[in-house]
Parts: structure tokens; sequence; C-alpha cells
């Protein structure tokens, strides 16, 4: 019961968080940069996922969740981790990267008001510049840990969110990272 509240609450997050960017394009099904028209490719060790010009492989271990909106992979071996992948449009307003993730936290604040953000840090991700942050949040009584990067290009707002139980955070932010290495656009 316990995992069933858990991949809901990991669902139910990753589409608040999908819909901080300005006007998603995931309801789009013609746009080439939707990221519901994913493509799994598959070789004998390796599987790619692509969303839209996004692509990410996962590593042993880590499974699509079915059914899922956007693509999702959840851990086999840690209990409640997930790495999700979301593009969405950037609000007009919004000119640099802080000022994206001033815009993202507050929608996060309104669905999480016991949100606590660390501070944002600059990255790179396939060679790209990046911001990310990682942030804490206890939902009806689970203590959830979450890194989420942000890679800003021609106006869109390519978002990798990670997450697991605090406690697990750092193992599972191992697998993260590794599969954050494969990440391009």
């Amino acid at each position: 019961m316990k995992r069933v509240v858990i991949v809901f609450l990991v669902s139910v997050m990753a589409l608040c968080i999908a819909s901080c960017g300005g006007n998603s394009n995931t309801n789009n099904s013609s746009n080439s940069d939707n990221v519901s028209n994913q493509e799994d490719t598959s070789s004998k060790n390796e599987e790619v996922v692509k969303t839209g010009v996004a692509s990410i492989t996962p590593l042993d271990g880590w499974k699509l969740l079915e059914g899922s909106v956007i693509p999702n992979y959840q851990s086999e071996t840690i209990f409640g981790a997930s790495l999700m992948l979301t593009t969405d449009i950037m609000p007009t307003e919004v000119k640099t990267a802080d000022e994206f993730v001033a815009f993202a936290q507050e929608k996060m604040k309104k669905t999480f008001p016991n949100a606590v953000f660390n501070a944002t840090t600059k990255s790179k991700v396939g060679g790209m510049d990046a911001v990310e942050f990682t942030w804490t949040v206890d939902i009806r009584g689970l203590k959830m840990k979450y890194r989420t990067v942000y890679i800003l290009k021609d106006g869109k707002a390519y978002t990798i969110t990670c997450s697991s139980l605090e406690q697990d955070f750092d193992k599972a932010n191992v697998d993260f990272q590794k599969m954050i290495d494969t990440y391009s656009l």
C-alpha cells in the first residue's frame, strides 16, 4: 500500500512540476518537442528513451512506469526513487535562469506549502548550461527529497526531476547522476 501511495504522489508531483512552465507543449501531438511522442529503441544492454529531441539512457533496474503521460522511470531497487523528463515552453516574461527557477518554485510552493528549497547551482548537462536545486517536502508523513534540473534553451525548459524518500536520496542520487550524464537534446 505504501508503494502505491508513493507512486501516486510521485505522479501527482510530476504533473505539478510539468505545469510550472508556461504553455506546456505536452498536449500538442503535432509538435516535435512533445514529450508524449516518445520513441523507445532497444539494443542488447541499452534502452534510450527519446522525448521529442531529448533522450536519456536509464540504468539497469529502472523501469518506465506504465500508463504515465510523461517519461517516468522508477527504480526497482530503491523504494520510491523516480526520474522524470518534461519539456515546457517558458513564460514570455521569464528571461533568465534565475527568473525561471523563481517562477517554478513559486508554482511548486502553491502546491506544496511546506516545500523547502536549497540554493540553486549551475551545472552542465550534455555539455549544455543547466541550473538545479534540491528540495524537500513532507507529503502526508512521507519525507521526500527532489533534485530538479533545468536546461533552458530556445524558449523551452527541459526538466529532469529526480525524487526519492529523503532517507534514500544520497543512494538514489548516484543513479540519478549516471542517467543525467546520458541526457542529450
